[in-house]
């Protein structure tokens, strides 16, 4: 279903740069700085889908890493302005010690006292000594994760890049601005 989604975007992207790019360039009917919000909109909408649909291919591909069990090493709440939990947690895989350190799942959304408080939360829940399943890339131990499912932020961008390419694209295709509202 993801690749779906994934190839779904990718042809919404390549379909609205091809009818926006020749129409921004003046050879559409849309005028002056019109084309220009309506080009920086399907750049930003097509960056912003492909972020986020890199996310989240990358978050369903972890469904196939191995797991291993890790100690948590240390578990603080970090940044003054911005905060976020740091979680490190120590494993081994075939002899070899590896460190990884996580935001156990805190998204960055929200004010400053709900990210504290969420992160105050999520840092209780992960004290130095206690062991959790990682889930770490066979082809590359050093790589690992306390979570597989996709982010909130994937979506987000997904979504967001979306709805800026369908708002670029109906700036291009709409008539003439100024001739609508009787200007020119």
């Amino acid at each position: 279903m993801l690749f779906v989604i994934l190839i779904a975007t990718g042809l919404v992207g390549a379909a609205s740069l091809r009818v926006l790019l020749p129409r921004a360039f003046g050879l559409g009917g849309v005028s002056g700085r019109w084309r220009i919000v309506a080009l920086v909109l399907a750049i930003v909408g097509l960056a912003s889908t492909l972020i986020g649909a890199g996310q989240l291919l990358e978050s369903w591909q972890r469904r196939n890493w191995s797991q291993v069990e890790a100690t948590v090493v240390r578990s603080e709440l970090v940044g003054g302005r911005n905060y976020r939990p740091e979680v490190e947690f120590e494993y081994r895989v075939d002899g070899t010690t590896y460190h990884v350190v996580s935001n156990v799942g805190a998204t960055g959304f929200g004010s400053k006292r709900s990210r504290y408080d969420v992160g105050k939360h999520l840092i209780a829940d992960y004290p130095p000594g206690r062991t959790v399943m990682l889930h770490y890339d066979p082809a590359e131990p050093g790589s690992a994760v306390l979570l597989i499912r996709p982010s909130l932020q994937s979506f987000v961008l997904a979504g967001v890049g979306v709805l800026l390419l369908a708002l670029g694209g109906a700036l291009v295709v709409m008539p003439r601005v100024r001739e609508q509202s009787g200007e020119g």
